[in-house]
C-alpha cells in the first residue's frame, strides 16, 4: 500500500484518496488535483473544460490559463538554448 500523502481537491478542499485515482483529475500545467465530480460541477461551464475520457491520453489543463502557459513553455523549450535577459539593477528594485 501507497504511503499517506496529504493532497486535497482544490475545488472542495476535502482530501484525496489514491485507491480512488479513476476519479480524480490532475492539471498537467498546475499540477492541481481534482475530484471529477467536483470539478464538474464547479469549474466545466466556466472555463469550458470538461473532464477528460479516461482513455483519451492527451494532457489535461483545469484552465485555459494553464493550456497557454503549458504551450508556451513547450515553444519556449523547443526553440533550444536562449540567453538570459540580464538581471534586474539593484536600483531598479522599490524595496
Amino acid at each position: 500500500k501507497r504511503a499517506a500523502i496529504d493532497l486535497f481537491c482544490s475545488s472542495c478542499h476535502l482530501g484525496v484518496e489514491f485507491d480512488d485515482e479513476d476519479n480524480l483529475l490532475e492539471c498537467k500545467c498546475c499540477h492541481r488535483v481534482f475530484h471529477a465530480n467536483c470539478y464538474e460541477r464547479h469549474h466545466a461551464r466556466t472555463e469550458g473544460i470538461h473532464a477528460p475520457d479516461p482513455d483519451d491520453p492527451s494532457p489535461w489543463f483545469h484552465s485555459n490559463s494553464c493550456k497557454k502557459v503549458h504551450t508556451h513553455l513547450c515553444k519556449q523549450a523547443g526553440a533550444g538554448s536562449q540567453p538570459l535577459r540580464p538581471a534586474a539593477s539593484r536600483s531598479a528594485w522599490p524595496w
